[in-house]
Formats: C-alpha cells, structure tokens, sequence
C-alpha cells in the first residue's frame, strides 16, 4: 500500500518470468510501464487500486492478453480512457468502482463476452446500463448495483478518504 514504486520500477517487474498476479494500492504509476512488460503471458490479475492510471497506461494494460481480472478501483479514468480494455478479451473480471465510467462504458463492457463479474459501485452508469449489461453477457454478477448512478461530484481526496476507510 502506498509504495514509492514507479513506471520505471515496473520495467524491473515486466522481466519476473512467472510474475502472475500484481497488487499496486495507491502507488504513483500511471501504468505507462506496461508496455515494457517482457513476459505478458503469465500476468492474470492487476490491481491497480488508487493509482494515477491514465489513458495512456490504459492502453499499455490493454496489450496484456492475458489478463483475466483487473481491478482499476478509484482512480479518475473515464468511458473513453477505459475503452482500450475491450481489447482484453478473455478477462473475466473487472472493478471500476469510484471511477468515471458512464454508460458510454457499457458499449465496449458488452464485448466482453467472458466477462462474469464487475463492480460498478460509485459509477456514473445508469440503471439502464446494468439492464443492457445483463441482458447481453448473459450470467454476468454486477456488483454495486446500490449505489449506481447515484454518485455525486466528489473530489479525488474525498473518493481516496472513503476507499481507505473501507479497506
């Protein structure tokens, strides 16, 4: 939690040949270090949970085809940043939870055929969204059904506050 590693750092990690599963709470990297990821093979879960992801390393973890969770948790990332992840195919479970996402999301969520969970808790996807979402990944468990689409314009601080006391 809190690490001081950077994107510079994961270029140390991407060389770890059995490197499987990574956990990266509230670290500075912006993801950008994926893309110099050497073994993307055996890489299936990424946690990313309050990061400064950002479109680009949004689409440097949309290369690892691998990937069959990933957990993008409060971070500031939008519909258009996230779009790139469609290309994760054979991912089976995503957290979204405290982003930015919107029902714009929906439209590439419903390309993930495989996909079986996702937690949309403190999103900005509608009712309708979660509707379009079960009729067409039939199966899928959509977490945080509560509280979407109820989510107000919060600061950054304030969405940090509240994952960390619920963590």
């Amino acid at each position: 939690w809190g690490t001081s590693i950077t994107d510079v750092g994961l270029a140390t990690l991407g060389r770890l040949p059995n490197l499987k599963r990574l956990s990266m709470f509230g670290s500075n990297i912006s993801g950008e270090g994926f893309a110099t990821f050497e073994n993307t093979s055996q890489l299936v879960q990424l946690e990313l949970l309050q990061t400064k992801v950002d479109a680009a390393g949004v689409r440097a973890i949309s290369q690892h085809q691998s990937l069959r969770s990933l957990r993008l948790d409060v971070t500031t990332l939008d519909s258009k940043q996230l779009a790139p992840l469609r290309a994760l195919t054979e991912l089976r479970s995503i957290g979204l939870d405290f982003t930015n996402a919107d029902d714009q999301s929906v439209d590439w969520l419903v390309e993930l055929r495989e996909l079986k969970h996702i937690n949309l808790a403190h999103t900005y996807i509608s009712k309708d969204g979660v509707r379009r979402l079960r009729r067409e990944i039939r199966g899928i468990n959509v977490a945080g059904v509560s509280s979407i689409g109820t989510r107000q314009a919060e600061s950054q601080e304030e969405i940090r506050g509240k994952e960390q006391q619920r963590l």
